[in-house]
């Protein structure tokens, strides 16, 4: 299995600051690069079941060749890009995540 295709995690910037009336600057979501994966589609519209017990569809199943450092929560927001272009930038909230032999999923 090849792991060329591209996660990344949006979290909030550590930065802060202040505009030059000296008021707090929000703090901006910056994609973090969560390793190498591979993308599979859901085409027979398997479900997932979420935390608050309601059967979901999820669109994409995403699996992380390491388990990344920092990992996706549900509802964290997410943006992928295969390597083959067919998918290019799509952002997408998390529904549900696991890992298994070393591997991490996020469904999306």
């Amino acid at each position: 299995m090849w792991y060329n295709d591209k996660i990344e995690l949006y979290v909030n910037s550590t930065e802060v600051g202040h505009d030059e009336n000296f008021n707090p600057v929000i703090s901006e979501k910056v994609p973090v690069d969560l390793g190498r994966c591979k993308i599979h589609g859901n085409p027979t519209a398997k479900k997932v079941q979420s935390a608050d017990g309601e059967d979901y569809i999820y669109s994409y199943q995403v699996v992380i060749e390491t388990i990344p450092s920092i990992f996706p929560k549900l509802g964290d927001k997410v943006r992928i890009t295969k390597s083959d272009g067919s998918i290019s930038g799509l952002e997408m909230t998390v529904v549900g995540f696991g890992t298994m032999k070393g591997k991490a999923s996020v469904l999306l």
